[in-house]
């Protein structure tokens, strides 16, 4: 095999390897003060973005947001096709607040109609229709120089309207409507809120969601309190995406069990980090990224192998001695670890989290899809839709969420208030930053 071959071939299968190796450069930093080894809420790697770009628009937040009601969080989704929510922005709390009526006498019209016509009442609940454009609908965008083809796609009564615009400071939240997922018809309500000044975006429509990020600040009741949600936070991180677990501020919560249990798999994952380092890992993918002989590669290989064997396992079984650590999640991480038959399999950049971790640590609800032959579980579009990507941290007494990405922002938004509150933060500030900004 030419020598230029040799190095793409054993480059490509050492991309694994080259991630764990920039992970663990990620930890170089050290445990937070006062951690001690292994300690269970050590801050795990690469979660800590205390630099620049840590918030999505660069400075902290500063847009006031009063309390929120927890009750906005019990009411009932009408489900199916109903899963359209809209995020309006506006240039303070007044203007948002006077775009919050019109809202709110739009929605209500539009029950009041559908309730008095059987025909559009058919409609909106009929999947294969558009939401229909009532008369009294159609008459106000008309008079505030909106146009549009479809309805608001509201399956409450004219009482419920009320409730189904949240305002959050200079932040609007609308949920659950219907969109026209056939003809691709930008949701009116769109229209509206740029026509009375603001800034608006979908969410949950797949045509044109944008991605949108929200950094958050808070004062937390006390350093320990303050420290605990970092901890949630972090902890639920440690997990990737396909665990499905649900996130901290979920309106079914997370047990004390199932926080012990993340907690003590973050510590593996910690555990784990610090293994590779003192395995010496980079020096090992470097002669192996530079060897132009494959017998030489794979002996590296097998040395680098043995060193990890040497210094991850034992550490990942002394997680079971911390105070308070799940020896459950221990045991079966380790078992996994060490009946992994592949050299590449046990190097990988991130720990396998075996079933019996993943019945442990509260994960959401989820569906059965069958496609391709293949049938996966996956939570459902409104149960998943308070995941997140986050990043939590305390400056100055003040807890940080920055850059925090929801799968969806209209639901995940108002779980993250509410859970803010629950654990008694105040004067919290918040941005909504879309792309580009």
């Amino acid at each position: 095999m030419r020598p230029d071959a040799l190095r793409k071939l054993l480059l490509a299968s050492l991309a694994p390897l080259l991630l764990a190796s920039l992970a663990v450069g990620l930890t170089r930093r050290g445990p937070r003060p006062g951690a001690t080894p292994f300690d269970l809420n050590l801050p795990l790697a690469g979660q800590d973005h205390l630099g620049a770009g840590f918030f999505a628009g660069g400075d902290p937040p500063r847009s006031e947001v009063p309390a929120l009601d927890p009750a906005v969080l019990d009411a009932t989704s009408p489900g199916g096709w109903f899963q359209v929510g809209v995020v309006a922005r506006f240039a303070d709390g007044e203007a948002a607040s006077a775009a919050a009526r019109v809202a709110r006498e739009l929605l209500a019209d539009s029950a009041a109609d559908c309730a008095r016509d059987p025909e559009l009442r058919r409609q909106l609940l009929d999947e294969q229709s558009p939401p229909p454009l009532t008369p009294r609908v159609g008459a106000a965008l008309a008079r505030l120089g909106v146009r549009s083809t479809v309805g608001l796609g509201f399956a409450g009564t004219p009482h419920e309207a009320a409730q189904a615009v949240v305002e959050l400071g200079r932040l609007l939240v609308v949920r659950d409507l219907k969109g026209d997922y056939a003809g691709q018809a930008p949701h009116p309500l769109l229209e509206v809120f740029r026509a009375l000044g603001g800034e608006a975006w979908t969410q949950g429509d797949p045509v044109r969601d944008p991605e949108l990020a929200l950094d958050l600040s808070c004062a937390a009741p006390d350093p320990d309190a303050a420290q605990a949600l970092v901890d949630a936070c972090e902890h639920y991180a440690a997990f990737p995406a396909g665990a499905f677990l649900r996130p901290p501020w979920h309106p079914a919560g997370v047990g004390g069990e199932e926080a012990r249990a993340r907690a003590t798999w973050a510590a593996l994952c910690e555990a784990r980090q610090q293994g590779l380092r003192d395995a010496g890992i980079e020096g090992y993918l470097y002669r192996v990224a530079t060897s132009m002989d494959e017998a030489e590669a794979e002996e590296v290989l097998r040395e680098l192998h043995a060193a990890v064997q040497r210094t991850v396992l034992p550490r990942l079984r002394a997680c079971a001695e911390l105070p308070g650590a799940d020896r459950a999640v221990v045991d079966a991480a380790v078992a996994a670890a060490e009946r992994s038959g592949s050299r590449r399999a046990f190097l990988d950049p991130e720990l396998e989290v075996p079933r019996e971790v993943l019945a442990r640590v509260g994960q959401l609800g989820r569906d059965v899809h069958a496609g391709g032959g293949r049938v996966e579980l996956a939570p459902g579009a409104l149960e998943g839709a308070y995941s997140a990507r986050v990043q939590a941290r305390v400056v100055d007494g003040r807890l940080e969420l920055g850059t925090v990405r929801f799968q969806r922002l209209d639901r995940g938004l108002l779980g993250l208030v509410v859970y803010l509150q629950r654990a008694g933060c105040r004067d919290l500030r918040l941005e909504v930053v879309a792309p580009g900004e």
